[in-house]
């Protein structure tokens, strides 16, 4: 039995000041966002994702409860979020959780047509895509929505009892074969990029894989460290290895691994600026970049940046849940 929905208190609002963080002048589209929590809804992460996907935040909605079967939020306040949306006429709204096929479906069918319905994963994804740039960046994104589109379809089809279907008509099954194919894909282009990191040893290299959350300060770092970048003036490129890391207050900017050249203490390292984790990512999306956790694991040494400003309590466990992902066992800390 769910808990009764609690009235929504002036201090769960969020303050319309926060919701135009991104200019909606120089937005591509805007949004509401959405979260809800038992304890303390807060928004502030889905606002940085709306922003880091070019969406104006021009509202917020928040519920303390926990999680409806039909809507996520109570049916109450998803019918609230309806009049918002025809007040604002916003292009999506965003939800800070992940939504269930039948979640997805009861929101459509009572929001206003025209207006994208978007979890925090799909979010997540298209970012990802939006960021990638060289060709195992962009299978790693294909892959990765591949498997967040499979269960919806499977669970569609199911319903509709498409799975009776010959297989050549299935869309889950063209789904499957497609996944297979990328995977085969990207795994021969990680044995290629082991093999270049085994070759770079030889060359008398140690590797050293820069990891963490998402601007933590990772390719900060790289600049500081690399021998031939820096933070005060950047160079439009620099072909001696993999590429240039950005750097900018903005979530996922490094999404394919980017290798530069250090000397430390006299000892010549390569370093690469892997891309950053994020709360609420689920583990098979996380696995489905491959190339850069193979990246940290292959290394000789993971240098995990942390955030100190974080409070102590989330910097032990971004650590913990950082460890977990690389599964790198030996490494201090």
């Amino acid at each position: 039995m769910q808990d009764s929905p609690h009235a929504e208190t002036d201090a769960e609002r969020t303050n319309s000041a926060e919701h135009s963080r991104t200019d909606i002048e120089d937005a591509d589209r805007t949004a509401i966002v959405v979260a809800r929590d038992p304890e303390d809804p807060d928004t502030t992460e889905i606002e940085r994702l709306a922003a880091a996907a070019t969406y104006a935040v021009v509202d917020a909605v928040t519920q303390r409860r926990e999680e409806d079967s039909q809507y996520n939020v109570g049916r109450g306040k998803a019918e609230e979020l309806a009049r918002r949306v025809v007040e604002t006429e916003p292009d999506a709204v965003l939800f800070d959780a992940e939504l269930t096929p039948g979640q997805y479906s009861s929101l459509t069918a009572l929001l206003p047509d025209g207006v994208r319905i978007i979890d925090r994963h799909r979010l997540v994804l298209d970012i990802f895509e939006d960021g990638a740039g060289d060709k195992a960046a962009r299978l790693q994104v294909e892959l990765a929505k591949l498997r967040y589109e499979r269960p919806r379809v499977r669970e569609t089809e199911e319903r509709t009892h498409m799975q009776r279907a010959a297989e050549t008509g299935s869309q889950l099954v063209d789904i499957e074969k497609r996944i297979r194919t990328v995977e085969r894909k990207l795994d021969a282009l990680g044995d290629r990029a082991s093999d270049r990191r085994a070759e770079r040893r030889a060359q008398g290299f140690d590797l050293v894989a820069i990891a963490g959350y998402t601007n933590a300060g990772k390719s900060t770092l790289l600049h500081r460290l690399a021998d031939d970048l820096s933070i005060a003036g950047l160079a439009p490129d620099h072909d001696d290895i993999d590429g240039v890391a950005e750097v900018a207050d903005r979530l996922f900017k490094t999404l394919e691994t980017t290798t530069r050249r250090a000397t430390i203490d006299g000892r010549r390292v390569l370093l690469t600026d892997t891309v950053g984790l994020v709360d609420g990512v689920p583990h098979d999306l996380v696995a489905s970049f491959s190339a850069t956790l193979d990246a940290v694991a292959d290394s000789d040494a993971a240098l995990l940046v942390v955030d100190a400003s974080d409070p102590v309590a989330a910097m032990r466990s971004k650590l913990r849940v950082s460890l977990a992902e690389i599964d790198a066992p030996g490494v201090s800390y």
